[in-house]
């Protein structure tokens, strides 16, 4: 650390320290947040600087002077997890606690903690009990580099993977992705065979909804963006025959 460093550093600390120590009757303050009846204490200047989320809930449009503000939708603890977080660049990350992470990184935009969040998650091991809401989150709030690690991991676990019933309730675009990249597997009719029946499942839920569907067009219908990725070729000729056969 250099100087201009050590200097910039010990500015932010400074801030950082009135933070933490939560004192109500120093001035410095400027905004007060009001979770599950506890106050926290913060300036505007420090939240705003990185959160256009925070700029406009702390606008004057929307708040009135000397009210607490309140919010609902997260813990005291995890709300003050991410404040410290913007003060210090300091976290306590947990299973228990990065889902709800990730969603305030998201609500607030703040994309530096979102990639804090990221980065620990990439730490994780991943299994088959992990690996399914993983892919909901990472999907769900974009996290790209924990997509790659995670889409790697069900290439190197693929047999296993699509024998998961839990495979059949993914979305769409995760499996596309899913399918998309292991479309040089050697395991051409475990994939299709896995697909297949996932686009059964899709058109018997529609059917529910619509007496008159023609289930054998719904499948196809439900197959047809990941069909490019299936390579035929591949496969033996009595498996396309009992299996692919079903779709003439």
């Amino acid at each position: 650390m250099n100087a201009e460093q050590k200097y910039f550093y010990e500015l932010h600390m400074e801030k950082y320290e009135i933070f933490k120590a939560q004192n109500p009757k120093n001035d410095d303050f400027d905004v007060v947040f009001e979770i599950e009846e506890k106050k926290l204490y913060a300036h505007k200047s420090k939240l705003c600087e990185v959160s256009n989320t925070f700029k406009t809930m702390l606008s004057e449009r929307w708040t009135k002077p000397n009210e607490p503000i309140n919010i609902q939708n997260y813990t005291f603890d995890d709300f003050k997890t991410f404040v410290t977080f913007i003060y210090s660049g300091e976290f306590e990350f947990d299973s228990n606690n990065i889902f709800t992470m990730v969603d305030i990184a998201e609500f607030y935009n703040v994309k530096v903690f979102k990639k804090a969040c990221e980065d620990f998650l990439l730490n994780t091991e991943w299994c088959l009990i992990n690996v399914f809401p993983m892919l909901d989150l990472a999907y769900k709030y974009s996290l790209e580099d924990l997509k790659k690690s995670l889409l790697d991991f069900v290439s190197k676990n693929l047999s296993v993977f699509l024998k998961c019933d839990k495979f059949q309730d993914l979305s769409h675009s995760i499996v596309y992705d899913i399918i998309k990249s292991n479309k040089n597997t050697v395991r051409q009719e475990e994939l299709f065979e896995m697909v297949f029946k996932r686009a059964e499942k899709q058109a018997l839920e529609k059917q529910k909804s619509d007496e008159n569907l023609n289930l054998n067009e719904a499948i196809k219908a439900e197959l047809s963006v990941f069909l490019p990725f299936i390579k035929f070729q591949m496969m033996n000729h009595e498996f396309i025959m009992t299996c692919v056969g079903k779709l003439s």
